[in-house]
């Protein structure tokens, strides 16, 4: 590969006549453009051929005027760049951010995955769209490499029915197949598994508030407040160990995710007068208006 006045042979082959720098990583090689744009294109005859054609597939971004490649880290995503005036800047772009993603969750590293995913931004969708099957056959070292409840529910709260690998990272997976079979009811089926996986635990109490934003996220309500209703129970109970996570930490989370009112209305139905006025308590209803109500039911 060389380069003469923006023209980028390989072989002795032009490849493009617009280069301005080009540096290899162990994955993509990579080009800065007279048009501003640094490309990313995989190191194999479908990407090289892609930058000698009209149609790139790789990743095209905006860089600043007359920046130029100085070197991408091997194995890494981390890509320098030298500005204009001198100083360096260091960027990770999108195509790199992916392939290293994709290494991960191959090797089901899922916790540096989703390490990656918050750091860099990317779709915490991307974790079972990945490779569908794969995720379901290890749910639970899913959760007990991810471990942190937080991220744990983090990942059930924004799960989406669509399949990410078909629509914002499309070009990074293009030549994968289709299964619609694994993403039918995904939201629903990826909840259901991942509560299972973290029942099975021996300290499931730990994961209380994932546990509740799966039930939120399959829409069943009553559920939710169930597992608040026992932990209350196991409060009440004299002489035993304490919950990880109390009755009203779970409360205050659950009405994070739910409407009060809503949640006021499921709890009427399950005729848990004690549990409906704690949620009332949280509401901005009077108590005058549903204190008398509740007395009368009770009757």
């Amino acid at each position: 590969m060389y380069l003469v006045i923006f023209r980028f042979y390989i072989n002795t082959k032009e490849i493009a006549n617009n280069v301005t720098s080009y540096t290899l990583h162990s994955e993509f090689i990579l080009l800065t453009t007279l048009q501003h744009t640094l490309l990313c294109s995989r190191l194999d005859l479908d990407g090289i051929g892609s930058l000698a054609s009209d149609h790139n597939l790789g990743t095209s971004r905006r860089i600043e005027r007359g920046a130029r490649l100085v070197i991408a880290v091997p194995c890494d995503t981390r890509v320098i760049l030298q500005m204009p005036r001198g100083n360096l800047e260091c960027i990770h772009p999108r195509p790199l951010l992916l392939h290293l993603a994709a290494t991960y969750l191959d090797s089901r590293e899922y916790h540096r995955a989703f390490e990656l995913f918050r750091k860099q931004r990317i779709n915490l969708n991307l974790l079972y769209d990945h490779n569908p099957e794969v995720f379901s056959s290890n749910t639970g070292h899913f959760v007990r490499s991810v471990k942190d409840p937080t991220w744990l529910s983090l990942f059930l709260s924004e799960l989406q029915e669509m399949d990410v690998t078909r629509t914002m990272y499309a070009g990074f997976y293009a030549k994968k197949s289709e299964d619609k079979s694994l993403t039918k009811n995904k939201v629903h089926s990826v909840c259901e598994v991942v509560r299972t996986a973290i029942l099975a635990l021996d300290d499931s109490e730990t994961y209380l508030l994932p546990v509740i934003t799966s039930h939120v996220r399959q829409q069943s309500l009553a559920a939710a407040l169930d597992v608040i209703k026992t932990v209350r129970e196991q409060e009440d109970k004299a002489g035993e160990r304490k919950p990880v996570v109390s009755s009203g930490e779970a409360l205050k989370y659950l009405l994070y995710l739910v409407d009060v009112n809503e949640l006021y209305d499921v709890a009427l139905g399950m005729y848990d007068f004690e549990l409906v006025t704690v949620v009332a308590a949280k509401s901005q209803k009077d108590p005058k208006e549903y204190l008398p109500f509740l007395n009368q039911l009770r009757k």
